[in-house]
């Protein structure tokens, strides 16, 4: 039995250094699969306040 996974893309993009110097030109994308329905999971951590403030 074969078992599907979510799909993932996740993007991180290096905006600024230690000394505020703005670093947007490197970025480093990554695909990724998951059982977990990870938008789900973020979403209840959110609701719990697990985060805190979001900026």
């Amino acid at each position: 039995m074969e078992h599907k996974a979510h799909q993932y893309q996740l993007t991180l993009q290096y905006l600024e250094n230690n000394h505020g110097k703005a670093m947007s030109e490197e970025m480093l994308t990554l695909n990724f699969e998951s059982h977990d329905d990870i938008f789900s999971i973020i979403t209840m951590l959110k609701t719990k306040g697990i985060f805190g403030e979001e900026k």
